[in-house]
């Protein structure tokens, strides 16, 4: 009996071709042009997703100005925020570097630390990252090809499906906290202790 793994790209793919009565490809550069638009879709839809930043996407970084200043954001950053401690520089992202909007210029004097949200490749996707995704690029595929409800394998209630299995992984995961994730909250709790 075969072990059950996670969803892979092609797999992913392969769903969405089944979905409007297409052959299955073995490979994702086969050359046939619906796997390519498939192809196409699910990486378009798993960059906005992550986009959005999850906890197995976003981690707390020091970025270090280079000789000539510039601190220059990673080539897999989607998205930067400095944390609160470094708010008052008003720093934003600009041409992938740290752009200070308080001195408008992209030169700084020091480190700081910042959010930074990581585009991943689909077979570093937890699984129910990978479902939703796959289920937003097929419903958006299926749309395109064929038109209103085609198969009803990829249906708003499967996007939905998905969308709540996501974020229950995200909130087992991260396990929100309305006092200590608050920042006023907890800013009132420590005034009180």
């Amino acid at each position: 009996m075969d072990a059950i793994v996670p969803t892979t790209e092609l797999e992913a793919v392969n769903e969405m071709l089944r979905s409007i009565s297409e052959s299955p490809v073995e490979t994702l550069t086969a050359g046939n042009a619906d796997a390519q638009d498939a192809t196409t879709l699910l990486r378009k839809w798993a960059k906005s997703i992550q986009a959005l930043g999850w906890d197995f996407n976003t981690e707390e970084m020091t970025l270090t100005p280079d000789v000539d200043g510039f601190i220059a954001l990673p080539a897999d950053c989607l998205k930067v925020s400095v944390t609160r401690a470094y708010a008052s520089r008003k720093l934003v992202e600009r041409n992938r570097k740290l752009y200070s909007k308080d001195t408008n210029s992209y030169v700084h004097t020091s480190s700081c630390k910042a959010e930074i949200v990581t585009a991943l490749t689909f077979t570093y996707l937890p699984e129910p990252a990978r479902d939703y995704v796959t289920a937003l690029a097929g419903y958006e595929f299926a749309h395109t090809q064929l038109g209103a409800e085609p198969n009803m394998t990829f249906t708003k209630e499967r996007v939905l499906q998905a969308k709540n299995n996501m974020l229950q992984h995200e909130v087992q995961h991260t396990r929100p906290n309305s006092i200590r994730d608050s920042y006023h909250t907890s800013q009132i709790v420590k005034r009180s202790l």
